[in-house]
């Protein structure tokens, strides 16, 4: 292994001379074999299904940093897809049992790669074309990095619109993050006679990815339930890090309460859910009272608590000993760091370390078989909120992963109305 990074130090000074003159080096050929589901409205979600060959002899490194430190990288070069983070791959094979041992890809293996199909995509068959970087190496030396470009394709479906007796407002600008506007899509019942209750949607992706147009749908059901309900952008990481992501949403609420004549909404009531991230996102809103996670993005004046909060597995303890290899990677682009570099940061970025008295009420879904959030993330938020007093509740799904399918779904649903209901619309 020494030997290795001797010759990745040597090859890093001199890699222009040596692309020039390797003529016909062994590369990684592949190919996108399938894209789950084929179809997916704007905004929505698919995975790349890539298969690389590897020559024989030769070895790639898995996509999460090793010790060798020489991640495979994936981009979108064309099409109306990003690239996610989380791409799933094989257990790599491990080179050597010394401190200096490794792990690497050998053969032929299945990356699949997480897309997003961009929100403005135009409905029909659009092709995509991904690159992987990466760099090829024996044990004894590596060749220059290089770049590997598969072609899939993805039908992108016609967004649905919306029901009924729904008013749908998309691309409402809200406040500024950074140098850009930010926005949210706005549903409500067309015939309200009276101001109406607002629920904050708030999507999910690592905080690095996803779209808020996503959950629209979800919107117009709150409307179909007598709410008015947004469904709205944040900032993303790594080009923007933590507190961004908080101060956006806060400011998302702070311009529902500012604009509550103009849309018909009651500001006194604003419940927010969230998934994953956004489930992150959705606590800290129910509980974060320091002025400094404010930010500018405008409505200064307005108050960014909300009276209820939602979290679908969300995490609550950024600080805990036994989140996952996977989890601990998202965290430290989100953070900048990790736990140990950037403790102070992880801990104001933890919902659990903002707990006090007069914090929302909180309703918690959270799978025993989350991958990326163990179970204790919920519990453990739902005894400090009780010990200080607030409503909490902890629905823990025996066998549930990162998400889940009916007949759960709908009964976490139908859950998360009755808690809005009883939280948000004043008594009779």
């Amino acid at each position: 292994m020494r030997a290795l990074l001797r010759a990745w130090l040597l090859l890093a000074a001199s890699v222009p001379a040596l692309a020039q003159d390797e003529g016909d080096r062994p590369y990684a050929e592949g190919r996108v074999t399938a894209v789950e589901p084929a179809a997916a409205a704007p905004g929505g979600a698919v995975v790349a299904k890539v298969e690389v060959a590897i020559p024989e002899g030769y070895h790639i490194y898995p996509f999460a940093p090793t010790r060798a430190g020489l991640p495979t990288t994936v981009e979108a070069k064309s099409g109306p897809v990003t690239a996610g983070k989380g791409v799933k791959e094989p257990a790599p094979r491990k080179f050597g049992t010394d401190p200096d041992s490794y792990e690497a890809h050998v053969g032929t293996v299945v990356f699949e790669i997480p897309l997003t199909v961009a929100a403005e995509a135009s409905p029909g068959d659009a092709e995509f074309t991904l690159v992987l970087t990466y760099m090829m190496c024996t044990e004894e030396t590596c060749l220059a990095q290089a770049e590997l470009e598969v072609n899939g394709r993805v039908r992108v479906a016609k967004g649905a619109a919306a029901p009924d007796g729904v008013l749908f407002e998309p691309d409402i600008v809200y406040g500024r993050g950074g140098d850009e506007d930010l926005r949210l899509d706005l549903s409500r019942p067309k015939d309200a006679k009276k101001p109406l209750p607002a629920i904050v949607v708030i999507h999910g992706g690592g905080w690095q990815a996803g779209d808020r147009k996503a959950h629209d749908n979800l919107t117009w059901l709150f409307a179909q339930r007598g709410y008015a309900s947004a469904t709205v952008q944040y900032r993303l990481a790594p080009k923007y890090r933590w507190p961004a992501q908080v101060e956006d949403v806060k400011c998302a609420v702070r311009f529902l309460r500012a604009n509550a004549e103009k849309y018909g909404l009651d500001g006194k009531h604003i419940g927010v859910v969230g998934f994953s991230a956004g489930a992150h996102l959705a606590l800290m809103l129910g509980t974060v009272d320091d002025p400094a996670l404010e930010g500018k993005g405008g409505w200064e004046k307005e108050s960014s608590k909300v009276q209820a909060a939602v979290s679908f597995f969300g995490p609550t303890d950024l600080l805990a000993k036994d989140l996952p290899e996977q989890s601990l990677g998202i965290l430290k682009e989100f953070l900048g760091g990790t736990q140990e570099e950037k403790s102070d940061a992880y801990r104001a970025a933890s919902p659990l370390a903002h707990v006090s008295a007069g914090d929302a009420p909180v309703l918690m879904f959270q799978g025993t078989k989350d991958p990326l959030i163990p179970t204790g993330q919920a519990t453990v938020m739902d005894e400090a909120l009780r010990k200080a007093g607030v409503k909490s509740r902890c629905d823990i799904l025996d066998g549930a992963g990162h998400g889940w399918k009916d007949p759960e779904l709908t009964r976490t649903l139908d859950a998360t109305y009755e808690f809005f209901d009883a939280e948000l619309k004043p008594a009779k």
